[in-house]
This record gives structure tokens, C-alpha cells and sequence, in this order.
């Protein structure tokens, strides 16, 4: 009886823990499935700005997906201009200056 009684109490608290950080991280894991959304933006100008600069490809990726998470956060809604426009200007400006 103790046993059943431990497994449970154990059980319930794992669930309380996955609860609890899904909770903390729902905005990290938003962010994530955004960027994953658009890698296919940041993969081609990273491609694009790696062969113009003779940069290697994988820093201009890495500045990219930091770029686009911050870019993601910072983003307000401007009526004027698209979350796309907005992603694609954001990463072109902090690989170009990466670059400088």
C-alpha cells in the first residue's frame, strides 16, 4: 500500500514540476516555434550574406536565429509593415553588422 501510495505521490509531483515549466517557458517555446517557422528567411540570407562577405556560413546562421529571437520579442505589430518584412529587415541589419 505504501508503495502505490509513494508512485503516486511521485507521479503527481512530476506533474506538478512539467506544469510548472511549461508554464515558465511558454514564451521561450512560442519564440522557438516562430523561428523554426522562418528558418527558411534566415537560412537564405545567411546563404546570401556568407558568400557576398566570404563569412562562414554557420556565424552567419548563428547571427541570424539570435537576431530573429530578439527581433521576435521586440516586434510591436506595426500596422505599416509585416511580421515577414520586419524578420527579413532585423536579420539583414544584424548580419550586416556583424560583418562591419
Amino acid at each position: 500500500m505504501l508503495a502505490i501510495a509513494n508512485n503516486n505521490l511521485e507521479s503527481s509531483i512530476g506533474l506538478m514540476v512539467d506544469s510548472y515549466n511549461f508554464k515558465l517557458h511558454n514564451d521561450t517555446l512560442e519564440t522557438l516555434k516562430l523561428v523554426k517557422s522562418n528558418m527558411d528567411t534566415i537560412v537564405s540570407l545567411a546563404c546570401l550574406y556568407s558568400k557576398k562577405m566570404g563569412t562562414p556560413f554557420s556565424q552567419m546562421l548563428r547571427v541570424g536565429i539570435c537576431s530573429a529571437i530578439k527581433a521576435i520579442k521586440n516586434y510591436q505589430g506595426y500596422d505599416h509593415e509585416g511580421f515577414d518584412e520586419y524578420l527579413k529587415r532585423e536579420v539583414s541589419k544584424a548580419m550586416l553588422n556583424y560583418l562591419e
